[in-house]
């Protein structure tokens, strides 16, 4: 639970000793493909599938500004709070920027915070091309 609580907070502080490092992928050669989560045509998140299943989202993502009135209580508002807070994620226009890339726990922590209400992961997020699901992909990766 320690390492847990250490591990969420200090990214939180700004400082991602957990978090696998950018030279930890090479983007030309990923493991896996860019997927993305959309909400609208404004809310778009580009993110990566790190090898323990944490999701990385990238350096100029957006997210959306406004947030479900059942995410108020979410635990992940929170989190979405702090970024904030901590200029991780700035206001721009009708939409929340990040400033930098972030390692989210999950796939569905992600998008739960870039769409403002609770969300699964593995069926939002989708490949570049909008026509594979997470889910579907890692299941198709599992069968080959």
């Amino acid at each position: 639970i320690f390492y847990e609580n250490l591990s969420t907070i200090m990214p939180l502080l700004g400082y991602d000793i957990f978090v696998q490092g950018e030279s930890g992928i090479d983007k030309s050669s990923a493991k896996y493909p860019i997927f993305v989560c959309k909400k609208g045509s404004d809310v778009i998140a580009t993110a990566y599938l790190l090898e323990d299943g944490k999701m990385k989202v990238l350096k100029s993502s957006t997210a959306s500004t406004e947030n479900a009135p059942s995410f108020q209580t979410h635990p992940y508002k929170r989190l979405k709070d702090e970024l904030i807070k901590m200029k991780r994620l700035v206001a721009q226009g009708s939409t929340l920027v990040f400033t930098d890339d972030y390692v989210f726990d999950s796939s569905s922590a992600a998008c739960a915070m870039i769409m403002g209400r609770s969300a699964s992961g593995p069926l939002e997020w989708k490949t570049k091309e909008g026509k594979v699901s997470l889910k579907d992909f890692l299941n198709y990766k599992l069968d080959a």
